[in-house]
């Protein structure tokens, strides 16, 4: 059971599925809520006239946990684990970061097929935006203060 005492994690509102579309079969595109302007699970609040997703849609690649650019010191680099491109953009009524994530095909990424399936099936739900704090941050005041 959990202390009343301490803050819970928040509600997860972001990075979540916004919809599969009827003819995913044959578009293989998802859009996702990338992020929004709540805490999230590790207290960040990322306001949306910070994202620059300029340099993102000018290389548009989504990779299988963060890893786009090849192996790190104990992994040798895998083509494989970027498994689609991506299209971010803001939807500014809703207050959203969204990205439409376009999976590759069965022929050319067995992995993106894998994932892409587990998406449409419900097993995998949500993604997670990488980015490079530009300033310095702070834990709000008031409702948007650490804990609130």
């Amino acid at each position: 059971m959990s202390d009343p005492t301490k803050p819970q994690n928040p509600p997860i509102t972001s990075g979540v599925i916004r919809s599969i579309p009827e003819d995913v079969e044959e578009s293989r595109t998802i859009t996702f809520i990338a992020s929004n302007e709540s805490r999230d699970r590790h207290g960040t609040i990322l306001p949306l006239e910070g994202w620059q997703i300029e340099s993102f849609n000018a290389n548009p690649i989504i990779g299988y946990q963060h890893n786009v650019y090849g192996g790190s010191m104990c992994t040798a680099p895998d083509p494989d684990d970027v498994i689609g491109k991506g299209h971010a953009y803001i939807d500014t009524k809703e207050r959203l970061l969204l990205v439409d994530i376009t999976f590759e095909t069965k022929d050319i990424n067995p992995k993106a097929e894998k994932i892409f399936r587990k998406v449409v099936a419900g097993t995998l739900r949500a993604i997670s935006v990488g980015f490079i704090p530009t300033e310095e941050g702070n834990w709000g005041a008031e409702e948007q203060a650490a804990g609130a």
